[in-house]
């Protein structure tokens, strides 16, 4: 049998580091497990309802604005905007 094929437009790279979700006035935390060319997957904890919209914050403290593009569980891709 033939593995299936990988649908990604982009590579994906196993980054495990710490961040921040800034949403609306509040931070929270998050892990992120993987990063791409223009996206993250990051790790919350179970029951965080995020908006469409938010801001991650770095482990240097640069920020990006993101769109979430799929929730899954504590688990949330997300696009970063320019």
């Amino acid at each position: 049998m033939e593995p299936a094929s990988d649908r990604r437009r982009y590579p994906r790279k196993i980054q495990i580091w710490s961040g921040r979700l800034l949403v609306n006035g509040d931070a929270v935390d998050c892990a992120v497990s993987n990063t791409t060319k223009y996206g993250l997957k990051l790790i919350t904890e179970t029951g965080i309802d995020l908006p469409d919209e938010a801001v991650v914050e770095y482990p240097d403290g640069t920020t990006r604005r993101c769109s979430v593009r799929w929730r899954s569980q504590n688990e949330v891709g997300v696009s970063l905007e320019d």
